[in-house]
């Protein structure tokens, strides 16, 4: 068995162990990270996933799209806003309907974002999608468990994504942020997907 960890911070990183205990004694009191265990195969397909990622990340003149999620009383919503050189686009916000989990609103709004641009002519575009849900970073780049609540999003997530990560046509990639530390269109999405519980 080998393990994956994606360690996020200022600067994203993974490395790639044989023994959980090892991974233990690396991460120990480190919060902020992800980790995956597969044959040696699948993990280090995975890194390279995962490190492509972030290469296409550090590129510039990107439309970035914000999404946030939002849950309270059992209703969750999502937010979602398209920006492109410090212009916002469009903005867009939902209840999400059904029995929810505190997870569901942040991953409608990675979804409704793939919905968006795979609606529209995107040929030659660059798209970043930030999130601040650690949890829907990750179950992007994650073999889904069978038990998993979210299981059919985050399927039709990774369905999305990856036929656009692949291809020559259009670039896309997606990135973790921190919440409420200054950004303003971070909290500008997450208010609007507060506001669509309301």
């Amino acid at each position: 068995m080998y393990y994956l960890v994606l360690f996020l911070g200022e600067k994203e990183y993974t490395k790639i162990f044989q023994e959980w205990k090892i991974v233990q004694k690396e991460t120990k009191g480190i919060k902020n990270i992800i980790i995956s265990n597969n044959s040696k195969k699948h993990i280090e397909n995975v890194k390279d996933i995962i490190n492509k990622n972030l290469e296409k990340c550090n590129e510039r003149d990107v439309i970035e799209i914000y999404t946030d999620g939002s849950f309270k009383d059992g209703k969750s919503g999502y937010g979602v806003i398209f920006v492109y050189k410090d212009e916002v686009l469009k903005t867009f916000s939902a209840k999400v309907k059904g029995k929810q989990t505190n997870n569901t609103g942040e991953l409608f709004g990675i979804l409704k974002a793939l919905q968006v641009i795979k609606k529209c002519d995107v040929n030659n575009l660059k798209f970043k999608i930030i999130t601040d849900s650690m949890y829907s970073y990750g179950a992007i780049f994650r073999e889904i468990e069978f038990k998993t609540k979210n299981k059919e999003i985050i399927s039709q997530i990774q369905k999305i994504f990856f036929e656009y990560f692949n291809s020559n046509d259009i670039d896309i990639c997606i990135e973790h942020t921190y919440s409420h530390i200054g950004n303003k269109y971070n909290e500008m999405v997450d208010q609007i997907a507060k506001e669509s519980i309301l």
